[in-house]
């Protein structure tokens, strides 16, 4: 994963956290990730991303 991927993922994960999307809906967003051979990285990457949020 890119820094560039990184950071998308971030922004995207803080907005619809914030707007009070639970991790469920978020990891729902990033479903066009299936079948792709990484998709396991990122999907632990924003589950660990949307949990390290506190608002």
């Amino acid at each position: 994963m890119t820094e560039l991927e990184k950071y998308n993922i971030d922004s995207f994960v803080y907005i619809w956290k914030k707007t009070g999307m639970s991790l469920e809906q978020v990891l729902d967003k990033f479903s066009f990730l299936e079948g792709n051979e990484n998709a396991d990285e990122y999907y632990d990457y924003v589950i660990q991303y949307y949990n390290s949020l506190q608002f």
